[in-house]
């Protein structure tokens, strides 16, 4: 019997300062998929956190669900769940309970037709998880990432990871725009670039016939790490499935003059 499972791998009660505190959230929605599907459950692995920032705690959580809003496609019921909660500013427990008790409903039914639609595909059709993970902190800075997996039918199962920084002087998450000083976008690009294209050289990657498949562009996709600012690639974005997940770190001391002096300290 597969059923829906609440997991989270996270470091408890780790603060910023002394000041942010996170831990596990846990909601129980009631659903009894021993009755509801049995032996053809989806597997739905997902976790939530708790802090006393609650608007961190809204960002992630509802970045954590945001995985179910796509099953059943454009415009389905799940969908449109998703966007209504997706519109709360910061959701009660009962809110965050009524969506997940009524987004497991809709998964288990849209996995039931997938299975009356392919009776030949072993059960589960519907396999996602998703993870927030705390990462830390640098400075003012809270760090988080998500872990992902989306499989649904006969698609390929794919992984993801996202990165999440919080300014909490700022009160704000930080985008890529945020740490840069003014024109300084294309020279980052291209110091990830030709780490980029070192690896293909190191791998034995013919880099003109890779250019013709696929394109390099600079990733919004970061995170502060001891050693530089991390920028990390998903799969089949500027290489193929087989390659996974491409990363490349630049250090701190090659970012003077392109990263703002705060982010830096």
């Amino acid at each position: 019997m597969r059923f829906g499972l609440f997991l989270l791998i996270l470091l408890v009660n780790i603060a910023h300062s002394a000041n942010f505190h996170v831990e596990p959230k846990y909601i129980t929605t009631g659903n009894d998929f021993n009755q509801l599907c049995a032996d053809d459950c989806p597997v739905l692995n997902y976790g939530l956190i708790s802090t006393n920032d609650l608007w961190v705690q809204h960002i992630i959580n509802t970045n954590v669900l945001s995985v179910f809003g796509s099953v059943g496609g454009e415009n389905s019921p799940q969908d449109l769940l998703y966007k209504e909660f997706a519109k709360i500013g910061q959701p009660t427990d009962k809110q965050l309970t009524d969506f997940l008790k009524q987004s497991e409903l809709n998964i288990i039914q849209t996995h039931q037709e997938l299975i009356n639609n392919n009776p030949n595909q072993h059960s589960p059709l519907i396999d996602i998880s998703a993870r927030p993970n705390y990462l830390g902190h640098q400075g003012d800075l809270e760090l988080f990432s998500i872990s992902e997996f989306y499989q649904v039918g006969d698609m390929v199962g794919t992984g993801s990871i996202n990165y999440f920084v919080f300014d909490m002087i700022e009160s704000r998450q930080l985008t890529l725009d945020d740490i840069l000083l003014p024109n300084t976008k294309e020279k980052l690009e291209n110091m990830v670039k030709e780490k980029f294209f070192n690896a293909l050289k190191k791998g034995k990657v013919d880099i003109k016939k890779h250019e013709k498949k696929w394109s390099f562009f600079l990733t919004k996709n970061f995170i502060f790490t001891k050693d530089g600012i991390k920028f990390l690639y998903q799969p089949e974005q500027i290489t193929p499935y087989n390659m996974g997940m491409p990363e490349f770190v630049i250090g701190y001391a090659d970012l003077k003059n392109i990263v703002k002096p705060e982010y830096l300290k």
